[in-house]
């Protein structure tokens, strides 16, 4: 026995969405209900899946022989914006004097013009005029020939360590 739809049960269901829609409270939660769900699963997609998405597209990669892609959308953003504060020398890659100091601000990648804060550039030019802190990553911006290298921040924390006790003992003046 094959089972006939009542197409009359669908046409009622239309029209009481029909009669819902003139009901502005109805709208107010349809609309509401529709920003939060999309809201929640925008958090999901973000944080689990783009980076299940970005592991399977590097295992492709890397089976090809191409390198795997950063988490990160510029290298800008991969050596600067992550939170930390990070001692770095400045250079313009012109043989001009560099700058050493506690990067404290930086701008977005996409922003035209790359002004950064450097603090306590007295300082920290003094503490490694002293000591030799290996750098851990260098900044090359292939437009301006700027020079960022970024120290190390555990042997640099170590080293500021040092130099404060000379200080404070007064060999260091």
């Amino acid at each position: 026995m094959a089972y006939k739809k009542d197409w009359t049960m669908l046409s009622s269901k239309i029209t009481d969405i029909n009669k819902l829609t003139d009901n502005i409270w109805f709208l107010l939660y349809y609309v509401l209900l529709s920003l939060v769900v999309s809201f929640l699963l925008a958090i999901i997609i973000f944080v689990k899946g783009y980076p299940l998405l970005l592991e399977y597209i590097n295992k492709v990669r890397i089976s090809r022989g191409v390198a795997p892609l950063s988490s990160q959308s510029t290298v800008w953003n991969q050596m600067f914006l992550n939170n930390e504060g990070q001692i770095v020398e400045y250079n313009k890659g012109d043989g001009s004097a560099s700058l050493i100091g506690c990067l404290v601000n930086v701008p977005r990648a996409h922003e035209p013009d790359k002004s950064i804060v450097l603090e306590a550039v007295d300082h920290w030019t003094n503490v490694m005029e002293y000591y030799d802190v290996p750098i851990d990553n260098t900044f090359i911006d292939t437009i301006t020939g700027t020079v960022i290298k970024v120290y190390n921040s555990n042997y640099a924390e170590e080293a500021q360590q040092l130099y404060n006790e000379r200080v404070d003992s007064g060999s260091i003046s």
